[in-house]
């Protein structure tokens, strides 16, 4: 199930990407270089994308770009819940996986202490 909410997230990610470089290219056009610049080196530190959506919003009337940031929002909010949903339903397995293996361990250390005591 997780990998099916992953591959949805991925899509809506890949839509909020396509949106991200239209509000950039409305930036570079609005003579707003800088923003530009701020949204592209930003989204290697991970907050471009988040501001490009907030600057956007303040913009859109402005530049007429009102359908844009609705789609660019669905997609932002759409690929963080799935995103939070597949790791909510995947680190719970994980942890289980962990502890199982840590149980398993534990019990191979008990057999070689118990084989140690045999020994002497």
């Amino acid at each position: 199930m997780e990998y099916v909410l992953f591959g949805l997230g991925l899509i809506t990610g890949i839509g909020g990407l396509i949106c991200f470089i239209m509000v950039v290219i409305e930036m570079f056009k609005r003579e707003q270089q800088a923003m530009g610049v701020v949204c592209i080196v930003g989204i290697f530190c991970g907050i471009g994308s988040l501001i490009a959506l907030i600057f956007g919003w303040v913009k859109a009337k402005e530049w007429n770009i009102s359908k844009l940031m609705t789609i660019y929002t669905v997609c932002f909010v759409a690929s963080c819940v799935l995103y939070g949903a597949g790791y909510a339903i995947m680190i719970p397995k994980m942890m289980d996986e962990i502890q199982n293996e840590l149980n398993n361990i534990d019990m191979d250390n008990m057999n070689m202490d118990n084989m140690d005591m045999d020994v002497n």
